[in-house]
């Protein structure tokens, strides 16, 4: 991890010192405002959007990997797939039974084998609406 990233930089030492030995749940060590929800092993906790701001990604993936925590340095092995911070809300919405409703599963099964992000359908969407058997989908 490059040296920049790491919290308290240009910080008096003894700050940095007490900073990296800060552990808390209630907020995140990296922004201070936001409720963690990112556990690392050596006890820090981050927020999503810090964690996706100081993680390593493969270029337009959400997989995102932390090898060294951001506020004691502690080497650490972290994945997650993230929703990037400026998505939106992401919603399907599914219409008609019978044949129209086989299609539609045999559309979706077809763009999910396309993308090919290692994600099941129900993880592309943060809503599900439908009306008939596309409800029950």
């Amino acid at each position: 991890m490059s040296s920049s990233l790491l919290l308290g930089k240009g910080l008096p030492l003894e700050v940095q010192l007490r900073w990296r030995k800060l552990v808390t749940a209630e907020v995140c060590v990296s922004c201070v405002f936001e409720e963690p929800r990112i556990f690392l092993g050596c006890g820090h906790a981050l927020c999503a959007t810090c964690t996706w701001d100081r993680s390593r990604r493969s270029t337009g993936g959400s997989l995102c990997r932390l090898d060294r925590c951001p506020a004691c340095d502690a080497v650490v092995t972290f994945v997650t797939r993230l929703k990037p911070p400026t998505a939106g809300y992401r919603a399907l919405s599914l219409d008609g039974g019978g044949v129209r409703g086989i299609v539609e599963l045999a559309i979706l099964r077809h763009l999910v084998e396309k993308l090919d992000l290692g994600v099941e359908a129900h993880q592309l969407f943060d809503f599900f609406a439908g009306t008939s058997a596309g409800n029950r989908l």
